[in-house]
């Protein structure tokens, strides 16, 4: 399954020629999209915008939209991945949106250790973990070198080890790298025209047809491969 990883659109008409020029060009199965879609709204670009994606997006919101932006992103098609658990092609994708607190004072903040409360009573190993904010220490330093990430998801990333974790928010962080098993993508913002192809090899490519249930040893034992790239329109 090949997904394209998007973030940071930011309302921006760069961010939607990305996004088009980018699915054209990879042919992806699937669009995940971690957030920043708008700059502070309003609602009807976010589902214009999710409208024109040709292929199946998943999405939530950034600190940057508004909070209740998860219910446009399910009335567009999309899959909302805000809170949520969503199997797709056999794979756990869990997701979280917003921020936790900036110097800015956006629209979509709080505090730290509202990620775990979202997050551990639907969490379980081995999924793909979706969000705006990244871990701290991962993937999270700004233009001074200072770490901006969230130690609350680190804590989370460290208990769970999903096999992915996309995230955005923090432009200067763009990259990819592999800790302790789990492979962590920032594609850069949209609207400077970034993003990143994540390759995975799912249970069904590897056929297995049986079903996976969270808690049971038959999901451990399917071995996930990931691949990623960074890419620019």
């Amino acid at each position: 399954m090949k997904i394209l990883v998007l973030s940071d659109i930011h309302g921006s008409n760069t961010g939607l020629m990305t996004t088009l020029e980018l699915c054209q060009r990879h042919q992806p199965d699937l669009v995940v999209i971690c957030g920043d879609i708008t700059q502070f709204g309003p609602h009807e670009w976010a589902e214009k915008y999710l409208k024109r994606i040709p292929i199946q997006a998943a999405a939530l919101p950034g600190n940057c939209d508004p909070i209740d932006l998860d219910r446009t992103i399910e009335e567009s098609g999309a899959i909302n991945l805000h809170r949520r658990s969503e199997m797709i092609s056999g794979i756990p994708f869990i997701g979280a949106g917003g921020a936790d607190y900036t110097p800015f004072n956006t629209i979509f903040e709080f505090g730290d250790d509202t990620f775990a409360d979202w997050l551990n009573p639907i969490l379980r190993e081995n999924a793909v973990l979706v969000t705006h904010a990244p871990a701290y220490g991962i993937l999270d330093t700004i233009h001074s070198g200072k770490h901006k990430g969230s130690r609350g998801l680190r804590t989370i990333v460290d208990r769970w080890k999903p096999i992915l974790m996309l995230s955005g928010h923090l432009h200067d962080a763009r990259g990819v790298i592999e800790h302790k098993g789990t492979v962590f993508v920032n594609p850069g913002p949209a609207k400077d025209g970034y993003g990143a192809l994540v390759e995975l090899t799912t249970p069904e490519e590897l056929g297995y047809t049986g079903e996976i249930n969270p808690g049971e040893d038959t999901w451990k034992q399917v071995k996930v491969s990931v691949k990623a790239q960074l890419l620019q329109a």
